[in-house]
């Protein structure tokens, strides 16, 4: 059974640090963007860039996940093929809905911000939005190939240029908004090329129907699920834009990037190396085990880091964003929380990927997303960003619960919901504690939260969570480490000597 998760473990490791990598120089950007943009430029940019996610999950027409399956799905000497066709059908399509979009962006400022001084904004996110298509397609190519290192050098290398153009335009050249974008239109378009070119390359370049059916009939469904998934996280944006102003948006934002900690290193991560990992051992005689065990680690790891993340959210928006924006801290255990479900959802969707069956996350998604929309009326425009937090939190509980109860019904799987509740009871407990906390003196409430930290794995120990059989596979790590430890002593003594 280890040797299952010594596979994804080490593909998500390679994986997260390509995205730990980005996502730190990401993070590391938040100062930047704390002291050099106020609550409401930061706030008018949110919803700027809503549009960018929104499109590109719209033009890319679900074939990230496709093309993986429909990769795996064929022979040695069709594979390309599907690679190819791919890049045809994004091509020719993307293209013109692109230039509509360019076109009629006056009319979309003067719609979401009563103004036409957006317009250069909105048309270079449209345009971002469609080279990022072929970065997409590219990074796609070199998951099916398992080439997670490549991978994870394109997207360091990637983002390291974004952030040194968005230190200049920001800090430097005091663009504001405007240079953010320019930026990533700027290294989105040499990716996207670079990697549009490589494609061309490696395939056979030809373009066949049947692949093009295979892939629309599994991507094409994932469409309206992944823009009702996005509006899980952009619809608080939104109703706070439109019902409270743009100053809680800001800080909203910027805080929620916080609680996407969990998204950006374990969540993501996880779920580029998961897919073609669960994929590869569907027909093993223990995948239903690896796939339950698998849930039960992801909420272990993610619950720790939840708790991490809320107990020093005062700490780090403190030294991060500047005081400005410590308001919005309230927000960061809700979508920290929001995001453990989150990354249990696209753990417990695999009844659904492996039966093909991806019309059943269009209706989890907008019936999730027609629920959110409900209490948002009720919770935003009367409890402002603590409401959107509310929201958002419930919305991904939704959406999680009803994945799992649609999976379950075409493949049933034993998941380990006890195990899974001393996790959760031991989190919530230990960030209650660490509430009643104060902040005056830093040196103690850091050293207090972090004792409570470490507890973590203690309680957990006392509420008898490990099995026999687990404790028996570290014990075995832990002595090959050691060996290996004392193997590489004994070699460093023969040089010297």
């Amino acid at each position: 059974m280890i040797q299952y998760f010594k596979r994804i473990f080490h593909q998500t490791l390679i994986y997260g640090m390509g995205d730990m990598a980005v996502k730190m120089i990401s993070f590391l950007l938040i100062p930047l963007y704390g002291r050099y943009l106020t609550p409401d430029a930061y706030g008018a940019y949110a919803i700027i860039y809503t549009f960018f996610t929104v499109l590109t999950l719209v033009l890319s027409l679900g074939f990230n996940s496709a093309i993986i399956k429909v990769y795996h799905d064929q022979n040695a000497h069709s594979k390309t093929g599907v690679i190819s066709t791919a890049l045809y059908t994004l091509l020719f399509s993307g293209l013109p809905i692109t230039g509509l979009l360019v076109i009629f962006s006056p009319a979309i400022s003067s719609l979401f911000f009563k103004t036409t001084d957006y317009t250069l904004y909105f048309r270079i996110i449209f345009v971002t939005a469609f080279f990022d298509l072929f970065r997409l397609t590219g990074l796609t190519y070199l998951r099916v190939l398992n080439k997670s290192a490549q991978y994870a050098a394109i997207n360091v290398i990637t983002f390291f240029g974004l952030a040194i153009l968005n230190i200049l335009s920001v800090a430097v050249l005091k663009q504001g908004i405007l240079g953010i974008l320019e930026s990533q239109l700027l290294t989105t378009i040499i990716t996207g090329l670079g990697l549009g070119l490589y494609i061309w390359t490696k395939t056979d370049r030809s373009f066949s129907r049947s692949h093009l059916k295979r892939l629309l009939d599994f991507g094409l469904p994932l469409v309206p699920s992944a823009v009702a998934g996005w509006s899980m996280n952009i619809m608080a944006i939104q109703f706070m834009h439109f019902y409270v102003d743009d100053y809680q948006v800001g800080l909203y934002h910027m805080c929620s990037k916080f609680g996407m900690i969990i998204n950006m290193f374990l969540v993501r991560p996880f779920r580029t190396a998961w897919l073609p990992f669960a994929f590869s051992i569907q027909h093993d005689e223990k995948s239903k085990r690896v796939y339950s065990l698998t849930l039960t680690y992801f909420v272990l790891v993610a619950s720790f880091v939840f708790l991490a993340l809320s107990l020093f959210s005062y700490e780090l928006v403190s030294f991060m964003a500047t005081q400005k924006y410590i308001d919005g801290i309230i927000a960061i255990p809700f979508i920290a929380g929001a995001f453990v479900f989150y990354g249990m959802y696209y753990i417990v969707d695999i009844g659904i990927l492996l039966n093909g069956k991806t019309k059943y996350y269009t209706y989890v998604l907008l019936a999730t997303a027609i629920c959110q929309a409900a209490i948002s009326f009720i919770m935003i425009p009367q409890f402002g960003m603590f409401g959107a937090a509310l929201v958002t939190f419930f919305s991904y509980v939704i959406l999680f619960w009803g994945t799992y109860k649609m999976a379950q019904k075409l493949y049933p799987l034993a998941y380990e919901w006890i195990r899974i509740g001393k996790i959760f009871i031991t989190s919530l407990t230990l960030l209650f504690i660490g509430l009643l906390i104060p902040h005056q003196n830093l040196i103690i409430s850091i050293i207090a939260k972090t004792c409570l930290l470490l507890i973590y794995p203690v309680v957990l120990w006392s509420l008898k969570f490990v099995y026999p059989q687990e404790l028996a596979a570290l014990e075995k790590v832990v002595h090959k480490i050691q060996k290996g430890r004392h193997s590489y002593g004994k070699k460093k003594e023969g040089k010297k000597g």
